[in-house]
């Protein structure tokens, strides 16, 4: 990232990855003789990742909102007050990924936007033309879409300059370009991943619920699964927090479980 900069936005929904990474560092329990040690080594990598995290995320005004969720979960899961069932985990993430997609297609149904709400940095007049077009060439074809790179030849701001190339909307971009099949099957990936977060300790499945979750709520108004790094942080969160065993091959659900002496 640092070579080769690229989108901020993007570069921001990694900083948000980055804190829930340096959260599930200091989730980790330590097995080894000399733990005091290593705890504290630990907590200083993870001070360290989540302080540039947190710079990253402040490049844009969604992160900065939802980096500081990340941060406040993070610090009741670490301290044993936050939603320990998987089931609550679950209905907390998919609950606010639910309601930023019903926000995105609300708003990009409107003729147009409160004066209030266009000057917003992340909900910008151009943002609610490109909306309604995605919208208008998903109506135009329901079920399969307007086919792969459709959006960019049917919305004429779309080709006006080179950061408006795409919907700044996954799930609208999708829904444009892919139709109901494709909505359905994004839809599906968002709820996989959730799952595949919380298939370990409840702690560390909170955090990466919220971290997958917080990703798509930025990219119900961005686009930014389409960057690489983005995707492997968010996958290294998300499989991190739903894994069962420690390095030490012994299971993990919440309570330290102790291998059989040999």
């Amino acid at each position: 990232m640092v070579a080769s900069p690229f989108y901020s936005n993007a570069e921001a929904a990694v900083g948000v990855q980055l804190v829930a990474l340096s959260g599930l560092l200091l989730s980790q329990p330590s097995r080894a003789p000399d733990g005091a040690r290593i705890g504290r080594s630990r907590v200083v990598i993870a001070g360290a990742i989540g302080t540039l995290g947190v710079l990253l995320a402040a490049r844009a005004q969604a992160a900065s909102i939802l980096v500081l969720l990340v941060v406040v979960v993070i610090a009741l899961s670490l301290s044993g007050n936050g939603p320990t069932s998987r089931r609550r985990a679950l209905g907390f993430g998919l609950g606010i990924t639910a309601a930023a997609a019903l926000a995105v297609f609300v708003l990009g149904g409107l003729p147009s936007w409160p004066a209030w709400l266009r000057r917003s940095e992340s909900l910008s007049h151009a943002r609610q033309e490109l909306w309604d077009d995605a919208l208008a060439l998903w109506r135009e074809h329901p079920v399969l879409g307007g086919g792969p790179g459709s959006f960019y030849e049917y919305s004429e701001i779309s080709r006006s300059a080179d950061h408006l190339y795409a919907a700044h909307s996954s799930i609208l971009q999708v829904a444009a370009e892919l139709g109901a099949i494709g909505v359905l099957l994004f839809l599906a990936v968002l709820v996989s991943g959730a799952l595949v977060a919380t298939q370990g300790n409840p702690i560390r499945g909170m955090i990466g619920v919220t971290a997958w979750c917080a990703l798509a709520v930025h990219s119900m108004i961005d686009h930014l699964y389409e960057f690489p790094l983005v995707c492997l942080l968010a996958g290294l969160v998300i499989g991190w927090a739903g894994s069962r065993v420690h390095g030490d091959g012994s299971e993990c659900y919440g309570e330290s479980v102790e291998r059989p002496a040999t």
